[in-house]
């Protein structure tokens, strides 16, 4: 189970059973995302796609220049829309780098970005 407010997490690109996955970043999760969508839609979403807000993110070395993964399947998504304009000035990043707003190995900085919360440990 996922702790709010807690230690840093590894923000990963697959779920944690998969032997394959790659650690984007790290960060700390503020809470789970409030979601915009219809009633009937609402258990689905939240199955498939449950979303964190994760401040202070840093990317893992090598990985600054990875994609962002979520730049569409978040924000662009009518379930999370609402908070692009919260956490994103102009443009949805397209990188790690960019996400974060740190390089790897830099200190954390106070910026918001969405996560899928199936994919931190």
């Amino acid at each position: 189970m996922l702790r709010l407010l807690s230690n840093r997490v590894g923000l990963y690109d697959r779920p944690a059973s998969s032997q394959d996955r790659v650690l984007f970043a790290t960060g700390l999760v503020w809470r789970f995302v409030p979601l915009k969508c219809d009633d009937a839609d609402v258990a689905a979403v939240v199955e498939r796609m449950p979303a964190v807000e994760v401040y202070g993110g840093v990317p893992s070395a090598g990985e600054g220049a990875s994609d962002y993964p979520f730049r569409t399947l978040l924000y662009e998504s009518s379930s999370y829309s609402h908070l692009k304009k919260v956490h994103i000035e102009d443009v949805v990043p397209a990188t790690m780098t960019e996400a974060c707003g740190v390089a790897p190995g830099s200190a954390p900085i106070m910026r918001v970005m969405l996560w899928n919360c199936l994919l931190v440990k």
